[in-house]
């Protein structure tokens, strides 16, 4: 157990029924999505590309509304269950405290990192069951007057959309990261793992709320940034810069406080 205690979160965080979830969800999305642009499934010479297409399942899916509880589901709550449980006794028992917090919080952010790539992968292939097309072409949007996604990297879609998929992805996974710790943070302060799931969702939906009453609307009030860059942009040319500073805001107090509460614990 003490050389191979990473290797067990790693299972127990992927080898979970709660990724069927994840699937489902993706799917639901792609569905939502089509009803209401149905666009989204149109074919020929002035259809989007394979790429421009998942940007449009994104913001017509109800991606953004449910993102940061879904990347908690796979195993945000995992470190509160094994206080409840007891569990974490025979873990620390078996391996050295420092190994289990660690190997805790790197399954926990794959895990969320991970959802949010599935997710996006499950609907990049849904969309595209007829054809991945990943030739540039134009850029089709709800937005009045958008020529071209906004954000970081806009002339790499325009020139080479799978280069601006790889941007996508890792930019997803960093987002899932983030609110998976986040929410494994509040469950641990709550003591209650609904708590954990339901904050994060809180908490963007908060200040979406707040920052739909400014404008500009300063970069700290786009939480949303980095899961989809390509529908928030700032006055700021250093977008991806703020997009960075945007996961630490919430990564590192989260880290903090599941770490002081796991400190807490082992002094009872």
């Amino acid at each position: 157990m003490n050389n191979n205690i990473l290797k067990v979160e790693l299972r127990r965080a992927f080898l979970n029924w709660r990724w069927v979830l994840i699937v489902l969800f993706s799917i639901a999305t792609y569905v939502i999505s089509r009803s209401r642009y149905p666009a989204i499934g149109m074919a020929g010479e002035y259809a989007p590309n394979a790429v421009n297409r998942l940007m449009l399942i994104m913001e017509y899916g109800e991606l953004s509304f449910l993102a940061p509880l879904l990347a908690g589901i796979p195993y945000a709550d995992s470190f509160l269950s094994d206080i409840q449980t007891r569990s974490i006794d025979f873990m620390i028992f078996r391996t050295k405290r420092i190994k289990y917090i660690v190997s805790k919080l790197i399954a926990i952010a794959l895990s969320g990192g991970f959802a949010m790539v599935l997710i996006l992968l499950a609907t990049f292939f849904i969309g595209s069951a007829k054809g991945i097309d990943l030739t540039p072409g134009i850029f089709i949007t709800g937005r009045v007057g958008a020529v071209e996604p906004l954000g970081p990297f806009a002339e790499v879609f325009s020139t080479n959309p799978s280069l601006y998929l790889i941007y996508m992805l890792i930019s997803a996974f960093g987002f899932g990261t983030t609110y998976a710790l986040f929410g494994t943070a509040m469950s641990m302060l709550f003591k209650n793992k609904f708590v954990g799931y339901a904050l994060p969702l809180f908490f963007i939906q908060t200040i979406a709320f707040v920052s739909s009453r400014m404008f500009p609307v300063p970069w700290y009030l786009n939480p949303l940034q980095g899961l989809m860059p390509f529908d928030y942009s700032f006055s700021d040319e250093n977008n991806l810069l703020y997009q960075f500073l945007q996961y630490l805001i919430i990564l590192v107090p989260g880290i903090v406080i599941t770490g002081g509460v796991f400190k807490r614990y082992g002094k009872k």
